[in-house]
């Protein structure tokens, strides 16, 4: 298949075939292995939700809040007592009293509601109006990093089942979502050490990560009996900072403004630049 046919090419390229799936770990350049997916025994994707809410939801100490967008923690003494939110539905604001508050809503949504909530650079919050709570760096020293992919089309099948999930259409595109990249089967990743990692520390172990995954589409695959593999090329230990601020959202609230400042000190881009010759110089021969 294609997907054995890519797995070659890297194994052939020097990484050596990771079955542990520690990836780094193996190799002297790198290593190379099917990622782990979440797929149950039944062959269906997992989601955080079926994983962690589905077997809980019946308890009587658990509920689950729809239509709720949570717009601050509330605070009292410097101590967080519970969170207001706004009920979609109707466009309430409620209060919801808790005796420990957990925030989880990823990198840049937890640094908004911190700062929404008066915790950051008193400065920033003060230019807002925000209240201040407690001054800290929240939203500052953003480590984040940038892909680039390369795509290639083999003559061949690939491995991947042909059926697909079903999603609505994107509304501003309004077309059917793209399906190609929730297939279920696993991808191909390789984890490398570029000539720029650092010699000795962590760094050492992979710097720069490519992975492969292939598809069907017609809009890659025009001609019958092709499939299209996407290499995406990301430096894994970038060196630029960026941020995550508010601004005002024009009707009285704050939007999350995200300063990813990608690339800003040509180390990270200077790894993938690596990254893309390595693909290059392992499809040559196509």
């Amino acid at each position: 298949s294609v997907d054995d046919a890519v797995m070659e090419r890297f194994r052939a390229a020097g990484f050596a075939p990771d079955r542990a799936r520690d990836l780094g770990e193996a190799g002297e350049r790198g290593s190379v292995a099917w990622s782990e997916w979440t797929i149950s025994a039944a062959g269906r994707r997992m989601s955080s939700g079926s994983v962690f809410v589905d077997p809980v939801k019946g308890l009587p100490n658990f509920t689950l809040r729809t239509h709720a967008k949570v717009t601050r923690v509330r605070f009292e003494g410097g101590r967080a007592v519970g969170v207001a939110y706004t009920d979609t539905t109707t466009g309430e604001e409620c209060l919801l009293d808790a005796d420990e508050v957990i925030l989880s809503a990823g990198a840049l949504a937890t640094a908004g509601l911190l700062l929404a909530s008066g915790v950051g650079p008193a400065v920033d919050l003060a230019a807002l109006e925000i209240p201040l709570v407690a001054d800290l760096p929240v939203g500052q020293e953003l480590q984040t990093r940038a892909k680039v992919g390369v795509l290639h089309t083999f003559h061949g099948e690939s491995v991947r089942p042909k059926g697909a999930i079903e999603f609505p259409a994107f509304p501003a595109m309004g077309k059917p979502a793209p399906t190609s990249y929730m297939r279920t089967q696993p991808n191909i990743w390789a984890m490398i050490r570029s000539p720029l990692a650092d010699a000795e520390g962590p760094d050492a172990i992979a710097d720069l990560v490519i992975w492969a995954n292939s598809n069907t589409d017609e809009t890659t695959c025009p001609e019958p009996g092709q499939t299209a593999v996407a290499f995406n090329v990301s430096a894994m230990l970038p060196k630029s900072r960026g941020s995550v601020t508010l601004a005002p959202d024009g009707s009285g609230g704050h939007r999350v403004v995200w300063r990813p400042n990608f690339l800003a000190d040509g180390h990270a881009s200077a790894v993938m630049s690596y990254g893309i010759k390595l693909v290059r110089d392992m499809l040559a021969s196509d």
